[in-house]
């Protein structure tokens, strides 16, 4: 009646089931930790805006600036497509309000035009290819500052990696070319 078989079998298959858990929850653990510090420079290889592998790099050899607690959302009262009320806390582009949770990365092409990548998720729920930037927004990074200039640009989703110059890796959801002025080491 009591197939020692099975039982081995069913101990078997229960060790894979708890093993194969173990080595999921192990690589949860390793991708959510959340990184400390991040870097204030990222730099890039390539002479053009490229996507290889979702790796983003960048013009001329140039350095990605990081600049952080930034509003990813837009400031305007009524955005003109629809009348709606954006008030920096909905809509996606750039607000001069203080205390946001964007992290961004801004890399000068050549003084009048920059590419953004946006770093973290804060705003990937009011992604829209629709980027507005409704005041002139001045971002200082203890670096570097610049301003990017009002408008609305298109933005493409995209999700890929930025790699620093000493190797860390930070995610991007979405890429924006826009116009900048004064942009300028510290």
């Amino acid at each position: 009646m009591y197939n020692l078989n099975n039982k081995k079998k069913v101990r078997k298959l229960k060790k894979m089931i708890f093993g194969g858990l173990f080595l999921a929850l192990v690589g949860i653990g390793f991708i959510g930790c959340e990184k400390d510090h991040l870097p204030t420079t990222v730099q890039n290889e390539d002479a053009k805006i490229l996507h290889n592998d979702n790796q983003l790099k960048v013009a001329n050899g140039g350095w990605w600036e990081i600049f952080d607690k930034i509003r990813i959302h837009r400031a305007t009262t009524e955005r003109k497509r629809n009348g709606k009320n954006c008030g920096c806390n909905e809509c996606f582009g750039l607000c001069n309000a203080p205390h946001g949770k964007g992290i961004i990365a801004v890399n000068n092409i050549d003084g009048k035009t920059a590419t953004i990548a946006i770093i973290n998720t804060s705003g990937i729920n009011d992604f829209d290819k629709e980027f507005g930037v409704d005041e002139p927004i001045e971002l200082n990074n203890g670096h570097y500052e610049v301003t990017i200039r009002e408008g609305v640009y298109t933005a493409e989703r995209k999700d890929g990696v930025i790699k620093t110059e000493n190797g860390n890796e930070y995610n991007y959801y979405a890429i924006v070319h826009v116009q900048i002025e004064d942009y300028k080491k510290l």
